[in-house]
């Protein structure tokens, strides 16, 4: 610990750029170290305090961008084959688009937030919201239902890599895994009652009602940002008056293609090492809702038990979410992400050995939806660690405004990792896809 803050490692400043060892000569267990000593700092502010300062920012917002997700997902197949009479294969090229847009959007959108910030990144998903609903809701062709469905998960891209951007600010606070796994449960209790309530949308007001509430949803996310924005930039303001007068150094600025190749380079391992084990679980959690449905199924079981099992496996995930913020601060990250691993895996696994009995395919339901609980969040706060990781590695400063070249690489580097991720999802989407299409 002396020799992390001798190098300029302190808790309440800001990281400055240096010249650190490459990214091929740091051991493996470097990013735990990074989380070690996040475990061991003292928080200024209790967790309480913290959630609470958060609550406008980040978890109020959530639950409307997280329960757009959620509403339109039991409507969105139904709504493709009675309205534009689409078979299985559109209607899975129009879910895929929001994966797409992940894939394609996560490193443009990281530019986006590393030029304008979280609040206005913030705002912008949220428009994006609206007109994805607006776009859905008068969708004359499937074709447009599909750039409704890639405005959402623009949408979907921008909130999340700036919501992790934020949290990484909270490097070096002890109950920072609580911080994010509280996110993770939100996004747990909007997969749990917002398909409910977009099932319910067309029953009483039709298909299209879904999707205005998506727009609805959206716009109330903007005011929170906008609060946010509006704040910080008055703060802003007034530092910059009281520090007029003083002469900033001539720094070399660097493209952001330049940049991004720079930051692979030295950050490459951590990317493999980490990235890899959480794009496996990422994939295992698109594998399970397919594997327990199949085997479900295949035990003769109706369309109402096959929802339960799925109902069972995403409460026993949202009961399980404080588990993964406590053991990520007490524990360490590999603890969280090991011990999802491990349970999700065997639950599917074990499926092999059910023979057809309802009560061991709910139990180890159960024992997949833990797994995914334990492990709410630890991409995100691998992600923040590991960005503020490779802000220290950077050799040299991208910016007159040293704060504004710590956060292009922060913000780069985040998006870098859930290119990773949403790439990995959308090859398990398509390929549980795949395999559905061929079983039928």
């Amino acid at each position: 610990m002396a020799r992390g803050r001798a190098e300029g490692d302190h808790p309440k400043g800001s990281v400055k750029y240096q010249q650190l060892p490459s990214a091929s000569s740091l051991s493996v267990e470097a990013p735990e170290e990074v989380g070690a000593t996040a475990g061991s700092a003292d928080a200024k502010e209790g967790t309480l305090q913290l959630m609470l300062s958060f609550a406008t920012q980040v978890y109020l917002p959530s639950i409307l961008v997280f329960g757009c997700s959620g509403m339109v997902l039991p409507v969105l197949p139904d709504y493709a084959r009675e309205v534009f009479f689409a078979n299985d294969a559109y209607s899975g090229a129009v879910m895929s688009c929001l994966s797409l847009a992940g894939v394609l959007l996560d490193i443009p959108m990281a530019s986006f937030l590393s030029s304008y910030g979280a609040d206005l990144t913030g705002i912008f998903g949220g428009a994006m919201l609206v007109l994805s609903g607006i776009a859905a809701a008068l969708a004359p062709t499937i074709w447009v239902l599909g750039v409704s469905r890639f405005l959402h998960g623009c949408a979907h891209t921008s909130w999340l890599t700036s919501r992790t951007f934020i949290f990484s600010s909270k490097l070096y606070e002890s109950n920072r895994g609580r911080l994010i796994s509280l996110l993770g449960g939100i996004q747990r209790v909007s997969n749990f009652f917002m398909p409910l309530l977009g099932s319910l949308c067309p029953l009483h007001a039709g298909y299209t009602s879904a999707f205005v509430l998506v727009s609805v949803f959206g716009a109330l996310v903007v005011p929170f940002q906008l609060a946010h924005y509006l704040r910080r930039k008055h703060g802003a303001k007034g530092e910059e008056k009281e520090s007029q007068g003083g002469e900033e150094e001539e720094v070399e600025v660097v493209g952001q293609g330049t940049l991004l190749l720079e930051i692979f380079k030295d950050n490459w391992p951590e990317l493999m090492l980490t990235g890899g084990p959480c794009l496996v679980l990422n994939m295992l959690r698109q594998a399970r809702d397919f594997l327990f449905a199949l085997a479900g199924l295949d035990a003769g079981f109706d369309q109402l038990h096959v929802g339960q099992i799925i109902a069972t496996m995403y409460l026993s995930d949202f009961i399980c979410f404080p588990v993964s913020g406590i053991m990520i601060d007490r524990l360490g990250r590999k603890y969280s992400l090991v011990s999802s691993l491990s349970l999700i895996s065997l639950g599917c696994l074990l499926l092999a050995f059910t023979s057809g009995s309802k009560v061991l395919i709910f139990l180890f339901a159960s024992m997949a939806g833990a797994g995914s609980g334990v492990g709410a969040g630890i991409a995100m706060c691998y992600a923040g660690d590991l960005a503020n990781l490779a802000v220290k590695r950077c050799n040299r400063t991208r910016h007159a405004d040293e704060s504004k070249g710590e956060k292009r690489v922060k913000a780069l580097y985040l998006g870098l990792f859930r290119c990773g991720q949403d790439f990995g999802q959308m090859v398990a989407r398509s390929s549980w896809e795949f395999w559905r299409r061929r079983r039928a």
